[in-house]
């Protein structure tokens, strides 16, 4: 089988970048994989993997990020725009393009949009129903969500109740000076 030119250059950057990807060195793995890209090759597959496998890098690049950081959400938010846009590329090059829907679930769940992380979970089970990976990461999702949720609704409660109480120590200290106009300041001082 002869290997067009661009193939060939392509499939060179992404044996480069699959060997600085298993040695954690994922900023220059990402460096050949775009290289790769750039060579403009006409493989499908092979387009679709390169920005697969640049997706990752850049999942690994935000993770350690954020671990580094103590946990710090949205510092490292470019990294997964950046893996959304290749999942989104490698999706368009391959509609069912199963890592391409559960890498940019990752990137949805880091950014805390976790109804499109289902949506992508979703499309990918509708034809690959038994990845077990995808159809976990959906439940957790799910769990992320109804927290989410409720932290919300224990917000908005919290703030309903400090409203209140605020209105009631209003309408007191309004009840007070009408009887005596020194009442609510003899009490805070």
């Amino acid at each position: 089988m002869v290997l067009s030119r661009f193939v060939e250059i392509a499939l060179n950057f992404k044996e480069q970048g699959n060997s600085y990807f298993k040695g954690k060195r994922w900023r220059e793995a990402a460096g050949f994989y775009t290289q790769g890209i750039d060579a403009k090759p006409t493989d499908k597959v092979l387009l679709e993997v390169l920005h697969i496998n640049r997706a990752a890098c850049n999942l690994e690049l935000s993770v350690c990020f954020r671990f580094r950081l103590g946990g710090v959400l949205n510092d490292r938010a470019e990294n997964y725009g950046k893996v959304l846009r290749d999942c989104s590329a490698a999706i368009t090059i391959n509609v069912k393009s199963s890592k391409g829907y559960y890498r940019s679930a990752l990137a949805l769940i880091a950014l805390e949009r976790y109804d499109e992380a289902v949506d992508s979970c979703s499309r990918c089970l509708r034809f690959d129903p038994t990845n077990q990976s995808v159809f976990s990461l959906k439940e957790e999702v799910g769990k992320l969500h109804d927290a989410k949720v409720k932290k919300e609704r224990e917000k908005q409660e919290r703030l309903r109740v400090t409203e209140e109480n605020r209105r009631r120590l209003q309408v007191a200290f309004k009840v007070c000076d009408a009887f005596d106009p020194m009442c609510h300041t003899a009490h805070l001082g």
